[in-house]
């Protein structure tokens, strides 16, 4: 087998107050690092190194080593749907591990409840989750979180008459006017003839 050659791990320590902090620094990070270092590139898959690490965090757990547990996964950022509500599928990356949630915008405690199934959030033109790992040990991993818009949409458009070609529409938005943004402003139409794809 290749042995790769030493590689160091930095981790400024002036701001870290004592070995536990040291741990939650490095950890998972050195794992991730000692699966770049001893995978070929050709054989790296983050999905399999996920699953794998899934096991590993529990085996740390048992160790009470003090290592940042990973965010539960299926939030995004900010998510726009259509009608009353969106199903969100929460994922669970560390085995033995639970997720709990609130749909307040608040973090979410040891008294918060707990996924089971996926969740329905909307019902209000704005809902917020906020999700975390809790996990054997009963330490809370960091928050996830994620905005959920209602959007409605328009209702389709009638084509009026038809003509061969495509009609081409400009929009300008104010950018100065916030207010002004949306609906933006029709700035002109041509028709288009032909074009080659």
């Amino acid at each position: 087998a290749r042995v790769p050659a030493p590689f160091p791990l930095h981790s400024w320590t002036e701001h870290i107050p004592d070995p536990a902090r040291a741990d939650y620094m490095a950890l998972p990070r050195m794992c991730a690092l000692a699966e770049v270092l001893w995978s070929p590139v050709k054989r790296r898959d983050w999905a399999d190194f996920e699953r794998r690490m899934s096991r590993h965090y529990g085996r740390l757990s048992a160790r009470s080593v003090n290592f940042r547990p990973p965010e539960p996964g299926g939030i995004e950022e900010e998510t726009l749907y259509p009608g009353e509500s969106t199903v969100v599928r929460l994922t669970n990356p560390v085995e033995g591990a639970e997720i709990l949630y609130t749909l307040d915008g608040t973090d979410p405690g040891p008294a918060s409840p707990r996924c089971l199934a996926p969740l329905a959030v909307g019902g209000a033109p704005l809902a917020e989750l906020r999700a975390r790992l809790r996990l054997r040990d009963g330490r809370l991993g960091p928050v996830r979180g994620g905005v959920f818009r209602r959007a409605d949409f328009q209702p389709p458009a009638s084509p009026g008459r038809l003509a061969r070609g495509l009609t081409l529409s400009v929009f300008a938005p104010d950018w100065a006017d916030p207010a002004g943004f949306f609906p933006p402003r029709l700035a002109g139409t041509s028709a288009v003839r032909g074009f080659t794809v």
